[in-house]
């Protein structure tokens, strides 16, 4: 449907009904309200992911993995070494999240 909305994509009303979605999750509607919003940033697939993940179990890991990633992960987004890792980069990471969720929220409900 947004293919079709925002960029004008030739496809049948059939093809679409058939390809909807019965119920979308808060997460997923989240998603595609930003998207037929045309908002657009860094970390917008997060939401995507995150929706995707199947059980509190699973949101939980994901969520650990966002926030604390592993060391190699760390070293490559920021063009080090991974012994060269501290606590210090661990913090901006997490401050990048909040930061992002916060974004989320607030385009989300405007």
């Amino acid at each position: 449907m947004l293919a079709k909305k925002l960029m004008g994509a030739d496809i049948s009303d059939d093809l679409l009904s058939d390809l909807r979605q019965e119920k979308f999750g808060i997460w997923e509607k989240v998603f595609n309200r930003l998207l037929a919003r045309n908002c657009r940033f860094v970390g917008l697939s997060y939401i995507l992911h995150f929706s995707l993940c199947q059980g509190a179990k699973a949101k939980a890991h994901f969520l650990f993995l966002t926030l604390l990633p592993p060391r190699h992960v760390l070293a490559q987004r920021h063009g080090v070494s991974k012994e060269s890792i501290a606590i210090k980069h661990y913090l901006r990471r997490s401050v990048e999240v909040f930061m992002a969720g916060f974004r989320v929220l607030k385009k989300s409900f405007k």
